[in-house]
């Protein structure tokens, strides 16, 4: 079934070099709870951060990223109140509150709600329906409780779905949470994301685990009421952070939940969701290491979602659907109810789909309406798809294949004479023109009623070319790591690696460093997701001996990672702290180099749940 794992010992989590902080880092939390609460904890539910390497906004397209997770995470101590094994004489007595404070108590104010009573008849819950709302959530107010609640609704959704085709619902206990985080906030190391998958995790864990299953005490693994796939809490995770507002495209919570040391994570979002753990070759002289420095400008998806991220989805969505119609393939059914999210790699995916395929419906290329250009390469295209069928594995040759003749087909379709290349800065008025609409209906094709955005115009043509060449980028980034750690050996199952044989680096540094500086380029000038400081920052780490810089995370601000080799680790970063924090932060020049400001990271182990005997 493959759920969230549960350990019993931080070494099952943390890299021999980090236990000692760590263990410190846990005893505190532990201590303050047990002050705040008056016992100690029942577990500790773990989240990490992420970073990504390579694939920037193009997860919402339905297309492959490659993050990996980070050591820093987030913490949840939870204690079911009242504890598990209590008995109630009834329901009636008992209205379940959760209590939420942070270690951070100064910064983010302790919280208490109360779950609202649901229905216990599956009849009263819509067979395939979320389920009541157990809590409320007002999502223009920007409170750091909201998060949490997020994860606490969609876990309580995916209950009363399990319960409406016949599974038991636990009764619901309350919680006393405390919450420890070393994520840099509104950095692009996705804090929130980890937040909310922590909360999901948290609040499942805590469900009531009685009565005893086959005989097992009810606090063994096998005696849990709620054990839950990966990748059906990782689903729970990318849907409950839309309650606050954005609209996200699951990379964050993927890697967050899914991930395992020593590798990243080649994610795929469609046609299903999945996980590949790529381990990182051991390579000589020196090591891959990549560092993560914060350009200290804040950047909050839920504050800047309407002219930022919330409205490149509204640009891909947009591009999606006028690419699919210049294809001729936008009447097939599959395209049709997608609707509202119909995405880049769909249309790929339809484009390519067999002549009178089922799932496409009816013949590719020049159909009906369809632009005779977009027919070119029908017969390479067949080729490629003489040996699999729509819903296979793409081999790393067929990705890029794909993607190369995508980007052709971008270019031919988002052109107009007079007008360069692209089409930029297209009006409403012109797009629902193209696609035969009005703009009314197109809001509620695209989401925008849900997610509002606040742009009278649109740049659909920079956006497409930056989705494909990146997504090339990502399938190329996989290839070379996994070609040279055909040579190498890393162990998969341990925090620390292990490794049993080296290849020689240096190719391999400028390969994936001349990828990562091209989605810089990329994202710079196509997604115009940079800003000044980012900017300034990657020129600081490039020179300062990083063979490839660029933004991570939704961008507009937040951190960069860099590719240095492990024996210029320590002097890269003393000089980007000298060139790019002291000289434009004055006020910084005492604070410890190793800080949130920059640090270095390995690829870490994802989410967990921590339940030693005892605390």
């Amino acid at each position: 079934m493959d759920p969230v794992p549960v350990v019993d010992s931080l070494v099952d989590i943390y890299p021999s070099e980090a236990l000692p902080a760590q263990t410190q880092r846990y005893r505190h939390l532990v201590d303050e709870f047990q002050q705040l609460y008056g016992r100690p904890p029942a577990f500790i539910a773990r989240a990490p951060g992420r970073v990504n390497l390579i694939g920037e906004h193009i997860d919402y397209c339905g297309l492959p990223v490659f993050p990996m997770a980070i050591e820093r995470d987030c913490l949840i101590a939870v204690a079911p109140e009242p504890p598990a094994g209590t008995r109630l004489t009834s329901m009636a007595e008992w209205a379940p509150q959760i209590h939420l404070a942070n270690r951070l108590h100064d910064k983010f104010p302790q919280s208490t709600f109360q779950h609202r009573p649901c229905p216990s008849q599956p009849s009263a819950v819509r067979p395939g329906g979320d389920g009541p709302a157990v809590v409320d959530i007002d999502a223009t107010r920007h409170a750091w409780d909201n998060y949490f609640k997020c994860g606490y609704r969609g876990a309580h959704e995916l209950l009363y779905r399990r319960h409406s085709v016949g599974l038991p619902l636990p009764m619901t206990p309350g919680m006393l949470c405390l919450v420890d985080g070393d994520i840099p906030t509104g950095a692009g190391l996705s804090s929130s994301s980890a937040f909310v998958s922590c909360s999901v995790i948290a609040t499942l864990e805590a469900q009531d685990p009685t009565p005893p299953v086959d005989g097992k005490a009810p606090g063994s693994l096998a005696a849990r009421s709620v054990t839950i796939p990966r990748s059906v809490v990782t689903d729970v995770a990318i849907r409950s952070e839309r309650y606050v507002g954005v609209n996200s495209g699951g990379m964050d919570q993927t890697c967050s939940i899914m991930s395992l040391p020593n590798a990243a994570s080649f994610i795929e979002f469609f046609p299903r969701l999945r996980a590949t753990p790529i381990p990182f070759p051991t390579v000589t002289p020196a090591a891959l290491t990549f560092v993560i420095a914060n350009s200290l400008v804040t950047s909050d998806k839920f504050v800047t979602a309407p002219v930022c991220y919330n409205l490149r989805v509204v640009e891909t969505r947009l591009g999606a659907l006028m690419l699919a119609k210049y294809l001729g393939i936008d009447r097939r059914p599959r395209i049709l109810d997608a609707r509202p999210r119909v995405h880049y790699k769909l249309v790929m995916d339809e484009y390519f789909a067999p002549l009178g395929g089922t799932e496409g419906g009816g013949r590719r290329g020049n159909e009906a309406g369809a632009n005779p250009t977009a027919g070119d390469d029908n017969e390479k295209m067949e080729d490629l798809f003489r040996t699999m069928s729509a819903e296979a594995d793409l081999s790393t040759e067929s990705w890029v294949e794909r993607l190369t003749i995508m980007l052709d087909r971008c270019e031919q379709a988002f052109a107009i004479p007079g007008n360069g290349k692209g089409r930029t800065d297209l009006t409403r008025e012109a797009i629902a023109y193209y696609l035969d609409t009005n703009w009314a209906d197109l809001e509620s094709q695209t989401e925008m009623d849900r997610f509002p955005i606040h742009a009278d115009t649109f740049q659909v043509a920079e956006r497409a070319r930056h989705v494909f060449s990146e997504a090339l980028r990502v399938v190329q980034f996989r290839r070379i790591c996994q070609e040279h750690a055909s040579s190498s050996a890393l162990s998969l199952s341990s925090p620390s690696p292990s490794p049993s044989s080296t290849t020689d680096g240096t190719d391999l540094f400028h390969q994936l460093g001349d990828l990562m500086n091209q989605s810089q380029t990329s994202c710079r000038d196509d997604f115009d997701c940079s800003c000044p400081e980012l900017d300034a920052l990657v020129a600081v780490c490039r020179a300062a001996g990083a063979v490839g810089s660029r933004l991570t995370g939704a961008g507009w601000g937040g951190c960069t990672v860099s590719l240095v080799p492990a024996d210029r680790c320590e002097t890269f970063i003393r000089q980007v702290h000298r060139e790019y924090y002291q000289a434009r932060f004055p006020h910084l020049r005492n604070v410890d180099v190793q800080s949130d400001l920059i640090f270095a990271t390995l690829p870490g182990r994802g989410a967990v749940v921590y339940r030693p005997s005892v605390f």
